[in-house]
């Protein structure tokens, strides 16, 4: 099997001119509808991704951004299908002004979306930083795992709704993890829609998430996931970029591992609001009980 003489097919008989845009928008809808359970598949992408750092990154020489487009995709649907999330939708937009996120997952309609800008960066990833081969390709390949990070966070946060929504149907045995997200959950939510009206005067309703967003106990779990997923991946594709990441230039092993280490001493990591005097920090757990008892019953 060969995924991109497929997509090329694809495009050709489904774009009506050779736009970029347009083909990009093709392979896409192309990918959307492989099955990467398949063994051929799976190895078909994987050889392209290979294709592309060893003859274009190594080589230290430009990329399209359908190309770009194409591998972003290829590693996205891959990991949906590995998860048995092969329902959910992938989309690319243009970043909103001000929009600082990197990517994000919206459950009402199961669907990623990534940003064009990101995916597709001319000064960050397609071209070559320098004339220094070695500087050129280790910082295409960070900004290249960075993606692949991006892509398997989100991913967590589709996987941390199924199980919620799977849990919900028997109350009784929801796990403790997932306690704790639909805590949390739930505090933002009462925090955003009605902080100003049951704490005190000048409360910032988004500023519980925006101080603490990193000790979220569901963005520690998809930090987790994210570099361990990115790790799998990487080892399978090129020993030489598995390497650059897990050791001292990217420490994702070490992130991986301190992001697992939070989870297992959930208990002890903290949370800060102005709702407390002078600021002070309050265990993550007892702040999302304490909001959701004070504005809940109201």
């Amino acid at each position: 099997m060969d995924i991109i003489e497929d997509i090329q097919k694809y495009c050709a008989s489904k774009c009506k001119s050779n736009k970029s845009e347009e083909w990009e928008k093709g392979a896409v809808e192309y990918i959307q509808t492989l099955d990467f359970k398949n063994i051929d598949a799976r190895k078909s992408a994987e050889e392209y991704i290979q294709y592309i750092l060893a003859d274009y990154f190594a080589l230290n020489k430009e990329i399209t951004t359908l190309q770009a487009k194409v591998m972003h995709a290829l590693i996205t649907k891959m990991t949906l299908d590995k998860l048995g999330l092969n329902n959910i939708k992938i989309n690319y937009e243009n970043r909103k002004e001000g929009n600082y996120a990197e990517a994000y997952y919206r459950p009402n309609d199961d669907s990623l979306h990534f940003f064009n800008q990101n995916v597709c960066n001319p000064d960050l990833f397609l071209k070559p930083y320098s004339d220094k081969v070695d500087l050129s390709e280790k910082s295409r390949l960070g900004f290249f795992a960075k993606q692949i990070f991006v892509i398997n966070h989100e991913i967590q946060h589709a996987v941390q709704w199924k199980m919620l929504k799977d849990e919900s149907i028997d109350k009784n045995n929801i796990s403790s993890e997932n306690l704790i997200i639909s805590k949390q959950g739930i505090a933002r939510t009462l925090v955003r829609q009605y902080g100003t009206k049951y704490f005190k005067n000048g409360l910032d309703p988004e500023r519980l998430y925006k101080e603490n967003h990193d000790k979220f106990y569901y963005e520690i779990e998809a930090d987790m996931f994210g570099f361990d997923r990115t790790l799998q991946l990487l080892v399978r594709v090129s020993q030489k970029f598995y390497n650059l990441v897990k050791g001292a230039n990217y420490n994702y092993l070490e992130k991986f591992n301190n992001r697992k280490n939070q989870l297992e001493n959930y208990s002890f990591v903290m949370w800060k609001h102005d709702t407390n005097p002078n600021n002070m920090e309050v265990s993550a757990n007892h702040k999302a009980s304490l909001i959701i008892d004070t504005v809940l019953p109201n």
